[in-house]
């Protein structure tokens, strides 16, 4: 079994993305979606270890694996590699419901990243120009990057 480097993974899109919405949608009660899965591939199974994740009023330490694009407590028969968060914690995703910074080109690299290094993945733009936006709009929404909704 490969043990992976939390910082050789972590950021990665897919991951990331399942490490943090997973335990959102659990604490609200709501039904994980089901993505559409390539039955004649086989994804690797991912063992998330070691880290401490918020429950809703505070941290439990557990052990979640990521199968076929899904978050699950259950141990699957079968793991391929192991993530080990080290004893860091688990929150889900931060959200920006009011900026104005992702509406033009200026400073557009630096905010993006620095709302990433942040752990925020979704932003809304209360833009005050629609010829700004539609110059950085295709910048967001795809793998590694923002998903940012313009008002």
């Amino acid at each position: 079994m490969k043990t992976t480097c939390l910082c050789d993974t972590l950021w990665q899109d897919y991951a990331r993305r399942l490490l943090c919405l997973g335990p959102v949608l659990s604490l609200l009660g709501a039904a994980t979606p089901s993505p559409v899965i390539d039955q004649t591939r086989e994804e690797p199974v991912i063992a998330v270890e070691n880290g401490r994740w918020f429950n809703g009023s505070g941290f439990d330490a557990e052990t979640f694996y990521i199968q076929s694009g899904l978050l699950e407590s259950v141990r699957p028969s079968r793991v391929d590699s192991v993530l080990d968060l080290e004893g860091r914690y688990v929150i889900p995703p931060l959200g920006d419901a009011h900026t104005h910074n992702l509406d033009g080109e200026f400073g557009l690299t630096a905010v993006r990243d620095a709302y990433l290094a942040e752990g925020t993945f979704y932003v809304q733009v209360l833009t005050n120009t629609t010829t700004g936006a539609a110059r950085v709009r295709s910048q967001f929404d795809g793998q590694c990057s923002l998903d940012v909704v313009y008002a």
